[in-house]
């Protein structure tokens, strides 16, 4: 093999292995590993984590205090008065988990553990009264004006008794009650209506969530009622709505929704979802805690929830080490690039010299070889040499 050679194939092949490992195969090596770790396999770490999170998921709730509750039935728009942060540690698992291998899925149902923060709440207890639209009274009435609106007069004969003689469709109570102890529901009257409205709860206690709480006696938390969500304050929603209440001040720092994700392995950094829950209300002609309400629809807000998580070092450290992994790699593929070419240059400088001596060791004999009258040698010694001996002429 001529010098040289053996460099430049070397070189050639650690170029080539260089551009293939740090363009195509690392990835699809990385890609094929993060897709085993990911599986919810049981007795995975994987699936450890996903079964039972490790930190807690942290619920900032702020509640909108109306400040004006008689003057909205004088035609005012509601002014409201935002209260919070009422701060809540939920910690969540995945209970009666079932694995189906055949079709390759998995069963579950959530459990969620709530425990109050009062470090983060910032002195607040969750025991302040605040003043909001009664939403599961005013829940019945839009489902009832939505479904059978010729029912919505049967509807106000019951809410004198069942709501312990509400006269208004604002409600004053507590953040404790809104999302914990619930606001109770008095089912013991014997009137008609009364009774046929508690029959329907009681159907339907476990899509509402209505809990028995004595003899006749209901609560219900705001999750039991259907809610419009839209984003805390209106950011970025229809203007209409935000000019028929005062109060919201929009920004996208405090009120969008903010995700920082690892691309590769889907892993959240820092997670801020932000939703707000809203009603609509108006003047209802049959329902006597709705009139002299305007006419024109008001979607009230009553709260909105920011929903964050706090990732720890422990979960930090195997992104960590795959970023580590990933910038050792990045130079490794340039160090191969650089070091094939460099072989290779190595090898075509040792051929070039090696093609350099061979040429001037031909021309140095070939030198050798003539005298000055352009004869050779081996013709000069092939002559008559008159001195010696047997010299014939």
């Amino acid at each position: 093999m001529a010098p040289g050679v053996g460099f430049i194939v070397g070189g050639a092949s650690l170029l080539i292995f260089g551009i293939w490992f740090g363009w195509f195969g690392f990835k699809g090596i990385l890609k094929s590993q993060i897709g085993k770790q990911v599986r919810l396999v049981e007795g995975t770490e994987m699936r450890t984590v996903w079964s039972k999170l490790p930190i807690p998921l942290y619920d900032d709730f702020f509640f909108f205090n109306v400040t004006n509750p008689a003057g909205v039935y004088k035609g005012e728009k509601p002014k409201l008065q935002q209260v919070g942060p009422f701060c809540v540690d939920e910690w969540m698992e995945k209970v009666g988990i079932i694995d189906d291998e055949k079709t390759d899925s998995v069963a579950y149902h959530f459990k969620s553990t709530y425990y109050f923060n009062s470090e983060r709440s910032k002195g607040l207890t969750g025991d302040e009264e605040i003043v909001l639209p009664h939403f599961i009274l005013l829940g019945m009435l839009l489902q009832t004006a939505r479904d059978t609106p010729a029912g919505l007069g049967f509807i106000d004969k019951a809410i004198d008794p069942i709501f312990n003689g509400q006269k208004s469709l604002y409600l004053k109570t507590t953040p404790n009650q809104i999302l914990f102890d619930g606001i109770l529901l008095n089912c013991t009257s014997k009137k008609v209506a009364a009774k046929a409205v508690c029959a329907i709860l009681q159907a339907k206690g476990a899509e509402m969530g209505v809990q028995k709480a004595g003899d006749n006696i209901y609560k219900v938390s705001v999750f039991g009622v259907p809610m419009i969500f839209t984003s805390p304050h209106f950011y970025e929603g229809s203007e209409k709505y935000l000019s028929r209440v005062e109060g919201l001040n929009p920004n996208k720092e405090d009120h969008g929704i903010y995700m920082d994700m690892e691309p590769m392995t889907g892993a959240s950094f820092d997670v801020r979802l932000r939703i707000q829950f809203n009603m609509f209300m108006y003047e209802m002609k049959k329902i006597e805690v709705t009139r002299n309400l305007t006419s024109t629809p008001i979607l009230h807000p009553l709260f909105w929830l920011q929903s964050s998580v706090e990732v720890t070092d422990e979960i930090v450290k195997p992104i960590k080490m795959l970023y580590t992994v990933m910038s050792f790699v990045k130079i490794l593929k340039y160090l191969l690039i650089i070091g094939g070419f460099a072989l290779m240059g190595f090898g075509g400088y040792t051929m070039f010299l090696a093609n350099q001596n061979k040429v001037k060791d031909v021309v140095q004999n070939t030198v050798k070889k003539m005298d000055f009258n352009g004869q050779s040698s081996d013709e000069k010694n092939n002559k008559m040499d008159p001195s010696e001996p047997n010299a014939k002429y």
